[in-house]
C-alpha cells in the first residue's frame, strides 16, 4: 500500500506540476505495485488517471474499483 498526505507543491514548480495541491507520499509497501514501478517515498502526487488528486479521498475515489489496474501517475 501507499501512505500520502495532503501538501502544497513549492511554488517554483507548480507551472510544472500543473497543479498547487498533491499528495506526499509518507510510505510505501516495498512489495507494492507503486514501488515495483518506480514510485518513492517523498514524491508528490498531482494526478491519477489525468484526475487531479489533492486529498486521500481523492485517491480513493480515483482507485475505487480498479485494483491491479495501470495508471498514468503525474508526480
Amino acid at each position: 500500500g501507499v501512505s500520502v498526505f495532503p501538501t502544497r507543491v513549492p511554488e517554483s514548480l507548480r507551472e510544472k506540476a500543473g497543479a498547487a495541491r498533491g499528495l506526499v507520499v509518507v510510505g510505501l509497501d516495498e512489495a507494492a505495485p507503486a514501488a515495483r514501478d518506480g514510485l518513492l517515498v517523498g514524491d508528490v502526487i498531482v494526478s491519477l488517471g489525468g484526475a487531479a488528486v489533492e486529498g486521500p479521498g481523492d485517491l480513493l475515489a480515483a482507485l475505487e474499483g480498479c485494483v491491479g489496474a495501470a495508471w498514468a501517475v503525474k508526480v
